[in-house]
C-alpha cells in the first residue's frame, strides 16, 4: 500500500512538472491583473514581509518540495478536492473547443495597450507583461502543434500594435485598416490571458500533455498567426502605410465597381487576378 501511494504521488509530481509552463503563465497573468487593478507600478516580485505567497495558490498550482512526505501530500491534496470539484464544474469552458473563445472587449484591448506604453518601460507592470510574453513563447514552442511552434514571439509586435491601436491621429479608412490589424493582434493575446485566468482554479483539468489541450492550442495558434502578421506589417512603417493605403483604396473602389464587393465577400479565384492589378494601379497613381 505504501508503495502504491508513493507511486501515485510520484505520478502527480510528474504531471505537475509537465504543467509547469502553464502554471508559470497563470501566475504571471494573475500578477499582471493585480497590477492592472491597482494601477500600481511596484516591483513584480514584491511581497509583504513574512508572507508566503504560495499559500494563496491552490494545491495543484503549488509545487511540492522534496522534503514533503507522500502522506502529507495526500492530506493536502484530499483537502483541496472539494474546491477542485466545484471549480471544475463551474469552469468547464477551459477544456472546451472554440466555444470558450470570445470577442475581446475594447476595454481589455486598451488595458493591454496601456501596459505597453513607453512610459511604463521601467515599471513593474511592464516587466511582468514582458515575462508573460516570453513565457507564452516558450509555451507555444511546446504545445502549439497546429502552427509552427515558434519560440521567438517577442514583445515588440505587441508594442507596435499598441501604438497603432492607441493612435488618435485620424479616422480615415487607412487608419481604420491599421487599427483593425492592431486589434486582432492585441485581441489574440487577450484571449490567451483569458485562458490562463480561467485555468487558474482548475489546473487539475489541464492535460499534462499540453498539446492535447485543444482550446489552449487553438489560442496559441491564433496568437502565432497574428504575431507573424504584425511582424510582417507593423514593424515596418512603410509597409504598414502601403497596406493601409491599398485597403482604403480597395474599399473606395467598391463604390465605383459594385462587383468588387461581391468578389471580396466570396473570395472568388477571380479576386486574386484583380487585386494585383489594383495594387499596381494604386502604385502608379502615387508614382
Amino acid at each position: 500500500a505504501d508503495f502504491e501511494k508513493h507511486y501515485i504521488f510520484e505520478l502527480i509530481d510528474i504531471e505537475n512538472q509537465a504543467r509547469q509552463p502553464v502554471v508559470t503563465a497563470v501566475a504571471l497573468d494573475r500578477e499582471l491583473r493585480g497590477l492592472e487593478r491597482l494601477g500600481a507600478d511596484r516591483p513584480p516580485m514584491e511581497r509583504s514581509k513574512g508572507h508566503d505567497s504560495s499559500l494563496q495558490q491552490p494545491l495543484h498550482v503549488r509545487q511540492f518540495s522534496g522534503s514533503e512526505s507522500p502522506c502529507s501530500r495526500r492530506r493536502q491534496f484530499s483537502g483541496e478536492m472539494p474546491q477542485i470539484s466545484a471549480a471544475t464544474q463551474s469552469l468547464n469552458s477551459v477544456t472546451s473547443s472554440s466555444s470558450a473563445r470570445r470577442q475581446s472587449s475594447s476595454a481589455e484591448l486598451r488595458q493591454l495597450a496601456n501596459s505597453l506604453l513607453p512610459d511604463n518601460m521601467a515599471s513593474g507592470r511592464r516587466r511582468v507583461l514582458e515575462n508573460l510574453v516570453l513565457q507564452v513563447a516558450s509555451l507555444n514552442s511546446i504545445a502549439n502543434v497546429r502552427g509552427r511552434g515558434r519560440k521567438d514571439l517577442t514583445v515588440d509586435v505587441l508594442e507596435a500594435a499598441a501604438r497603432v491601436f492607441l493612435h488618435e491621429g485620424g479616422s480615415t479608412r487607412a487608419s481604420a485598416a491599421g487599427k483593425l490589424l492592431a486589434s486582432r493582434i492585441l485581441g489574440d493575446f487577450v484571449n490567451l490571458r483569458n485562458y490562463f485566468a480561467e485555468a487558474a482554479d482548475v489546473m487539475i483539468r489541464v492535460d499534462p500533455q499540453l498539446s492535447n489541450n485543444g482550446d489552449l492550442v487553438e489560442r496559441l495558434a491564433a496568437w502565432e498567426d497574428s504575431w507573424e502578421l504584425g511582424s510582417r506589417f507593423l514593424l515596418q512603417p512603410e509597409i504598414l502605410e502601403a497596406l493601409c493605403g491599398v485597403a482604403a483604396k480597395t474599399a473606395a473602389s467598391q463604390n465605383q465597381v459594385p462587383e468588387l464587393k461581391r468578389f471580396l465577400e466570396d473570395q472568388d479565384a477571380e479576386l486574386f487576378l484583380i487585386l494585383p492589378r489594383l495594387v499596381l494601379l494604386f502604385g502608379m497613381e502615387h508614382g
